[in-house]
């Protein structure tokens, strides 16, 4: 199972998700995806996924989506 933070630079909200996760996303529970440094990646699980940003997703190792936030 994998977890990834969608964020952006220029989103508000973004941030506060990313100090809401610090503390997980630093262990590597939790892995950051940046808009702005990431884009291509970004967009694949954005639209594999139906996300926007910020969204949190939850994936199970044969990708299917677990929960999404």
């Amino acid at each position: 199972m994998k977890a990834y933070l969608l964020t952006s630079d220029n989103c508000p909200p973004c941030t506060s998700m990313k100090e809401e996760f610090a503390d997980l996303i630093q262990s590597g529970e939790i892995i950051e995806k940046n808009l702005e440094k990431e884009g291509d990646e970004v967009a694949t699980l954005m639209a594999k996924y139906s996300a926007g940003l910020p969204s949190l997703l939850i994936v199970a190792e044969n990708g299917d989506l677990i929960l999404s936030i």
